[in-house]
């Protein structure tokens, strides 16, 4: 009679259980070898900092709001479904404390009406472990303007799995909405041909200070592109005077050797209507910046009531040198 070892059998046995209770799922942070639930979850993002999480932006500008979008959420499940289920979520902002606790966050709850949550619901087929769709949260263009914090943050989480046998996982049936805010008067990486205003010709009356410039104003309005105006050092903050208000849309301006590709590593920019309140439009780098022939355009979203423009700009000090501190050409739009 033929003897039969029970442990190599048994092993098996075990080695084939866990196998199946994986193989829905390759994602090692959703081990659940042991349990004996088919639990339903959701897959976002796999990030340690911010854990089944969607972020976005929106933008608020002076001619409106951007950044709406339709975030999706995919559900899952640790083993095949028994049958067609229908796996439902909601929004559930009593999580919201402990998650900004836990991660050291300052997120606030949603305005009420601000998110679209009609797309909650998710179906399963039978013998799937993915969902046939996913759940939807979304903001649409008109809830934008709304949106007035600096940050928010949605709990989704898995409320019932009906139809098959499952529940949602305690720990993974949550995922996460954040919403960062920012207020931008600058267009990033926008060109001429995108400018709505028409460029000065006369800059004849204007006058300009600063603390490390020379007093060669003027030199950035000849054709040389050698002469301009000097700076000391870098960075370095100017104003320009245009002696009276105007509907400023754009500006382009070029330093000494910005048409052998030098442009200036940023350009700070804010404006002022009586040269003693200034407001802030923003900071634009090189690489946020469109450089045409030489010079770097800054472009806004709408035309900003102003006598004063306030720069700060930086050269590469390093690559250039402290002698070549200059602006060679500048060039208003209004409207």
């Amino acid at each position: 009679m033929k003897k039969v070892n029970l442990k190599y059998i048994a092993l098996s046995f075990i080695a084939v259980a866990a196998f199946s209770l994986q193989s829905c799922s390759s994602d090692e942070s959703y081990d659940v070898v042991g349990n004996p639930n088919n639990l339903f979850y959701i897959k976002a993002s796999s990030s340690a900092s911010s854990p089944n999480t969607l972020s976005y932006q929106v933008v608020h500008t002076p001619v409106g709001d951007f950044g709406e979008f339709s975030a999706q959420y995919p559900v899952l499940c640790t083993k095949a479904s028994s049958g067609n289920a229908t796996v439902k979520a909601e929004i559930d902002n009593t999580l919201i404390d402990a998650y900004n606790t836990k991660y050291g966050t300052s997120y606030k709850q949603f305005p009420a009406g601000t998110l679209d949550v009609s797309k909650m619901s998710v179906t399963m087929l039978k013998d799937s472990c993915k969902g046939k769709d996913s759940i939807t949260v979304s903001v649409s263009k008109d809830n934008l303007a709304k949106l007035t914090e600096s940050s928010y943050i949605a709990p989704i989480r898995i409320t019932s799995v009906e139809g098959a046998n499952g529940l949602g996982s305690k720990d993974y049936g949550i995922a996460y909405l954040v919403v960062t805010t920012s207020t931008k008067l600058i267009k990033a990486n926008t060109g001429s041909s995108d400018i709505n205003g028409t460029l000065i010709t006369d800059y004849s009356s204007w006058t300009g200070s600063s603390d490390t410039g020379d007093s060669n104003f003027s030199n950035m309005f000849t054709s040389s592109d050698r002469t301009g105006w000097g700076f000391s050092t870098t960075p370095s903050t100017l104003i320009i005077d245009m002696k009276e208000a105007k509907n400023l849309t754009a500006f382009k301006i070029m330093p000494l050797y910005g048409n052998y590709g030098y442009p200036f590593n940023y350009i700070k920019v804010s404006v002022s209507t009586d040269g003693n309140t200034y407001t802030d439009c923003g900071t634009s780098t090189s690489s946020e910046t469109a450089i045409e022939s030489g010079y770097q355009y800054i472009v806004f979203y709408g035309a900003l009531p102003c006598r004063y423009l306030k720069l700060s700009v930086d050269w590469s000090a390093g690559s250039w040198g402290s002698s070549y501190d200059k602006i060679v050409h500048f060039g208003a739009y209004v409207k």
